[in-house]
């Protein structure tokens, strides 16, 4: 009997193709009865093998995480790249994810795999990517490829799969004719996979016909630009078009062919599905056939293909080409330039070059609580000095308070304040604390007497070392039992936008928490938590509007509440219009019965009234929370993080204390799993970008905090951080900046990671420099203020309220002190009335907003535009630049008006000159004259320095610390040529970047250096030369004895 190509695919462990033998590694593709191979593991589920499929049947259950199926898959290799392709089939919607892992067996250790796919109603071909990152050397622990199942509701069936060594695959010539059938600007929802008819339904109910294309079937890259052929006349996010190609095939075989598409793509073949990318998209940059394998079950004779491709942000097109094995990666080895960093020990020396705790003013509370003055500016009741704040948010370290045993808790909690104030931070922002709390525990809003009490006593010694409190009441976990987090923060977005529409039982939850946690009485100071003046302020819930553009998908996922969320949107939407006759309302009979949810990217009335729903809302949400606050008997500071939207600024206006922004440069997407994507791009580049995402939300006269940001891991240009966000910020008088995350520990036993900062030397030197710049306030403040000028109207305009305001004016913040003010909407009444500006503009248009599922920020536009050219002519006309100030619009060179900090985009180049602290961000080969620092030589990308640690001039001081910054690594860590996409996230130790200096410090006393060790001891003394021109600092940091450091102390001899 002849098989089919998909039975074959299940069945055989070597696959003939066009482009010779494919191995299927799984060793039982296939289901047998007796489930050979194969492990079936948990009780609430039952599992039947029917013709080599498997259908499960899965009940819910309070134990569902254990139940998985796995198969033992020895031999991967260490960074080849593999395919693990499948086909899931559900008889229903799927609420919880399905979750693919590859690791131990038994120990709980990742060995390139674990990635979260939700599920649809119906047929779904899918596919993982793995990287092995280590070898399987235990033979008693042997590595399992798992699905984790037990989150599925319901008759799941799996079928086809197949795990192949992508490294193994030829080259091959794609089957496909030279002609195309295209219909362009289809309706979405069409269905493309059968013959090719004489047209498609498109969008507006109007009828597609089709044209033809000829394309050369190239081996490497073929593209049709569906933009040019099928939609030249409209740019549209989701615009759709389907394509066909019919051609012939000398016998059965699976043909493998790489496929890329702008941005989603769905490919059938002879009627029946192959692939999608429906789900998340294309995934890589830049688009190209090298995106996706696909395996083609071709017959004998003719066929046909069949791909709807749906067109994303930045264009519509389709690639398809020759299954090419992946470029050699990237290696990190101290081989590479690179030489290992000792991470061990962490934690700041006291009276060492490093110990920056003489800048905070201890114990936390001694002047009374944090209050605003007129200004609107932080003050304490007994201090009418305006504060600042520079600390870290989330990750306190886990083994002073979770995992260590009473005697040592009680050891290590006065040693870890006390190095959290020895970095220089006076802020912990406590984002986690609705899980930390909880830590062990089995009952929903009951912790353990333990961890309260331990969290009563890290309160205790934080107060006692000056360092305050930011409380975030509400961040994912919602003070369920440890038990229940990975439910509750998988409903993450979709609790966000119930609170926001007044969900009965969570806003009972928040009411009542909020009273308990803040009422408790903290033993070790005699006070109730919201009477201690070390909580500078309270946050109501974290990133509370990230949830609003996520709404639209909670109809799969939580249909229930999505129907009370169409509800709420309905009574809104009717009560709007109720006052108007039905010809003047802009909406249909059937819309105002059965509204939709409109996309973001849509610009209509209806969205525009959507946007004023959630405005409404979202004002409503922060009076209850207010209320809350105030049943509980807390009478201090409070704030909230909005998003981009300027809906959401229209909202901080009315409602808002303070406004906390989030952001990051070059977030990633897809954690530290193979073929996670970090962008590579500079942020001095590109202006500052991270310090200008929240343009239009800080709000005129009141503070601003931007208490969760960084430069994240794996992004070369970590390093320019200090000056890039640090040092606008102060420029800017923001109030409180708090890097995400860990930022202090004691000990160290782990390797880099995306935010985590304790243990990586670029970012741990970064905010040494930023402590001086922020806190210590070297980097003076704009003398001047600005401000763009928003009214309602703008706001709830077609095509703004789910916008941001357009970047490129927010330029005017490296210049100057720039917020937002609005002119006709009531000022929120617990802040003052603001004061006037010196300077008030008109926006100047609205960009889009790139929205994620763990941020939003604004998309960048254009360097330059005439309303930002009008700006700086202004501002020279009325004095607030001078006449030498450099900036060049055209050169895109901005100097700040106060001469200190300049930015060289072009260049990427950045220097900051204040008489206690100066700093350069330079590329590899590029030198620069300081005031008291010149840099002759650099080899590397650089941040380069120089810092008085005993608070005199540099051209006075006796005791300085030199800063070279640079990039770091895993060991063994790699990624593809570009940098973006990581293979092999790799292990300690910690890799540094080495590179040759040649530095002059402008000094006549006779001066001494000495490299030190990240807690600040001295290693090793490098000897400096008498030049004319002060001293000569030049080295090889790569031949230090003791390893790369980014510090070095520089002293006067006694």
């Amino acid at each position: 009997m002849k098989k089919t190509v998909a039975a074959l695919l299940m069945s055989a462990v070597v696959l003939f193709t066009d482009a010779g033998e494919i191995r299927n590694l799984l060793e039982h593709p296939a289901f047998s009865p007796k489930m050979t191979g194969w492990e079936f593991l948990g009780k609430n589920g039952t599992a039947k093998a029917v013709n080599g499929n498997l259908e499960l049947n899965i009940t819910k259950s309070s134990d569902a995480g254990s139940l998985k199926l796995q198969q033992v898959q020895r031999g991967l290799k260490v960074g080849h790249s593999y395919r693990y392709y499948f086909t899931v089939e559900c008889e229903k919607p799927q609420t919880r994810p399905l979750v693919l892992s590859y690791r131990l067996r038994n120990k709980p250790k990742n060995l390139g795999l674990f990635k979260q796919i939700t599920l649809a109603k119906g047929v779904q071909k899918l596919f993982v990517e793995i990287v092995p990152g280590e070898e399987d050397k235990d033979p008693s622990d042997p590595p399992v490829l798992s699905f984790y199942i037990g989150e599925l509701d319901g008759k799941v069936t799996f079928s086809e799969l197949l795990l192949v060594d992508l490294n193994e695959i030829e080259l091959a010539k794609p089957p496909f004719s030279a002609k195309w059938t295209v219909f362009g600007l289809v309706d979405p929802g069409v269905n493309a996979a059968g013959a090719i008819p004489d047209a498609l339904p498109g969008i507006e109910k109007k009828a597609v016909k089709p044209f033809t294309l000829k394309k050369s079937s190239k081996t490497d890259s073929n593209v049709i630009n569906l933009r040019l052929e099928a939609g030249a006349s409209r740019k549209r996010f989701r615009d759709t078009a389907v394509l066909y190609n019919e051609f012939e095939a000398p016998a059965d075989r699976l043909v493998p062919v790489g496929f890329g598409a702008d941005w989603w793509m769905e490919i059938s073949l002879n009627g029946k599905l192959v692939y999608s990318t429906l789900a998340d998209g294309n995934a890589k940059k830049p688009v190209s056939p090298a995106n996706h394998f696909v395996f083609l079950p071709v017959k004998k004779g003719k066929n046909l293909l069949s791909v709807k491709v749906i067109a994303g942000a930045e264009g519509w097109r389709l690639f398809w080409g020759a299954v090419q094995p992946p470029p050699k990666p990237q290696v990190f080895t101290e081989k590479e330039g690179y030489r290992a960093i000792n991470t061990d020990d962490l934690a700041v020396k006291a009276g060492s070059a490093l110990d920056l705790s003489g800048l905070v003013d201890a114990p936390a509370g001694k002047y009374g609580h944090a209050v605003l003055s007129r200004e609107g500016k932080i003050v304490f009741e007994q201090s009418q000095k305006p504060q600042r704040f520079f600390g870290f948010s989330s990750e306190a370290d886990e083994k002073v308070w979770r995992t260590s045993n009473d005697k040592e808790f009680d050891r290590l909690a006065p040693e870890y304040a006390r190095a959290i104030r020895a970095q220089g931070y006076n802020l912990f922002r406590m984002h986690g604390f609705d899980s930390w709390l909880m830590a062990f525990s089995t009952e929903d809003r009951k912790p353990l007497p333990k961890y309260v009490d331990r969290w009563d006593r890290m309160v205790y010694e934080m107060k006692q070392q000056g360092v305050y409190l930011q409380l975030n009441l509400f961040a994912f976990w919602l003070f369920s039992s440890e038990r229940d987090w990975f439910q509750v923060a998988e409903k993450r977005m979709a609790n966000k936008v119930l609170f926001i529409i007044g969900e009965p039982k969570l806003r009972a939850r928040f009411a009542e928490t909020s009273r308990m946690i803040l009422n408790h009485v903290n033993p070790y100071t005699g006070l109730a938590w919201k009477d201690d003046p070390v909580f500078v302020a309270v946050e109501y819930y974290n990133e509370l509007g990230l949830g609003i553009e996520y709404a639209g998908r909670m109809e799969q996922a939580y249909p229930e509440d999505f129907r009370f969320l169409k509800q709420k949107w309905r009574e809104f939407l009717n009560k709007k219009y109720a006052a108007l006759p039905k010809e003047k309302n802009p909406h249909s009979a059937a819309t105002m019965a059965n509204p939709p949810i409109p996309v973001f990217w849509d610009r209509s009335q209806l969205r525009v009234d959507y946007d004023e729903f959630w405005y409404e809302s979202l004002k409503e949400t922060y009076r209850f929370c207010d209320k809350a606050m105030k049943d509980a008997g807390y009478k201090g500071l409070t704030l909230q993080c909005p998003m981009p939207a300027l809906r959401c600024a229209a909202v901080s206006w009315e409602g808002v204390q303070i406004v906390d922004a989030h952001g990051y440069h070059c977030h990633p997407d897809g954690g530290e799993q193979p073929g996670a994507i970090v962008d590579q791009s500079s942020s001095i580049a590109n202006g500052a970008s991270l310090f200008r995402y929240p343009y239009g939300g800080r709000m005129y006269g009141r503070p601003f905090f931007f208490n969760e940001h960084n430069y994240v891991f794996r992004n070369p240009y970590q390093y320019e951080k200090p000056v890039a966000l640090d040092a606008y910020a102060a420029l800017n008088d923001w109030d409180s900046l708090a890097i995400h995350a860990g930022a202090v520990m004691l000990k160290n036993d782990r390797r880099a990671s995306s935010f985590h900062t304790a243990n990586n030397p670029v970012l741990r030197s970064g905010e040494f420099l930023s402590a001086l710049f922020f806190l210590r306030r070297d980097v003076a403040p704009a003398k001047h203020k600005a401000a763009v000028a928003l009214n309602k109207k703008y706001v709830f305009s077609i095509g703004n309220s789910a916008y941001a305001l357009a970047p490129t004016q927010s330029r005017i913040g490296l210049l100057t002190n720039v917020a937002t003010i609005f002119t006709d909407l009531p000022c929120y009444d617990r802040v003052p009335e603001p004061q006037k500006p010196d300077l008030v503009f008109a926006p100047a248009g609205t960009g889009e907003i790139v929205w994620h599922g763990w941020f939003a920020q604004a998309k960048e536009t254009a360097s330059t535009d005439s309303s930002l050219e009008a700006l700086v002519k202004n501002m020279r006309e009325r004095g607030i630049l001078s006449k030498d100030n450099r900036t060049d619009l055209a050169k895109e060179i901005y100097q700040s008006e106060t001469g200190e900090i300049t930015l060289f985009a072009k260049e990427k180049k950045m220097t900051v000159i204040t008489p206690k602290s100066e700093a350069a961000a330079l590329t590899a080969g590029s030198t620069e004259k300081l005031n008291t620092l010149e840099i002759k030589k650099n080899s590397v990308n650089s941040l380069i320095g120089l810092a008085s640690v005993d608070n005199k001039a540099l051209t006075e001081s006796a005791r300085m610390v030199l800063v070279l910054s640079t990039r770091i690594a895993n060991t063994n860590m790699q990624h593809d040529p570009t940098g973006v996409y990581l293979r092999v996230i790799g292990t300690l130790p910690i890799l540094y970047q080495c590179g040759e200096y040649d530095l002059r410090i402008k000094r006549a006393e006779t001066l001494r250096c000495y490299a030190l060790s990240l807690t600040g001891e001295r290693m090793e003394e490098i000897p400096l030369v008498r030049a004319a021109d002060g001293w000569k600092l030049a080295f090889d940091m790569a031949k230090l004895k003791h390893g790369p450091t980014p510090f070095f102390e520089i002293v006067t001899e006694k």
